[in-house]
């Protein structure tokens, strides 16, 4: 065992409590963002996707927008899971998250995702008045993620696991200075 002196070791102490503390008294912010933009001709009944094929979830954001050269053809964007946009590509039909359906040369939201999944984003032309004209839409997409890990309750949990783990180590650290407190009294005493 390495025998250090009072003040080395009580040094070693207020550093270690002060990294607990840290630790207790911070969490982790990372913002990571990817994004992608597209520019396509669509006529009726085609689409623009973006695809992540990451797992993505709450509280994760989709970040959207688009412009179109003819505003009177309806854009609709829409959010599919995995699963059912493999359906959708196969079958032209498949249950999406509705997140935008209107008529206009310019539009953008955010969009939350609703579950953890590899997510695709689809701009489409699906408006069967304008099935005969065609648009040239530049899409948009950014998908933000905050927290080092996607998961809504991390951070609940990595304070409450940075206090748990700085009251165990305090204790821990209080329990070895009396110890040997206690074991120089008995010397103290043996040698009187």
């Amino acid at each position: 065992m390495i025998k250090l002196g009072k003040k080395k070791r009580n040094r070693y102490y207020a550093f270690f409590i002060a990294c607990c503390i840290f630790l207790m008294c911070s969490y982790p912010k990372i913002k990571s963002s990817s994004s992608s933009v597209g520019t396509y001709t669509l006529q009726y009944g085609g689409y623009i996707y973006f695809y992540w094929d990451v797992i993505y979830g709450p509280p994760a954001k989709v970040i959207w927008s688009f412009t179109s050269e003819n505003s009177l053809v309806n854009i609709e964007v829409r959010l599919y899971d995995n699963d059912k946009f493999a359906a959708f590509q196969a079958a032209g039909s498949g249950f999406f998250y509705d997140v935008y359906s209107g008529v206009n040369s310019q539009a953008s939201g955010v969009y939350e995702l609703p579950k953890d999944d590899e997510w695709c984003v689809v701009f489409i032309h699906n408006d069967y008045s304008s099935r005969f004209s065609e648009s040239s839409v530049t899409a948009k997409v950014d998908l933000s993620v905050y927290g080092l890990i996607n998961w809504p309750y991390y951070f609940v949990v990595i304070t409450l696991l940075s206090k748990v783990i700085f009251n165990v180590v305090t204790l821990i650290i209080i329990l070895v200075y009396f110890r040997r407190r206690i074991k120089r009294e008995k010397i103290k005493q043996e040698l009187i």
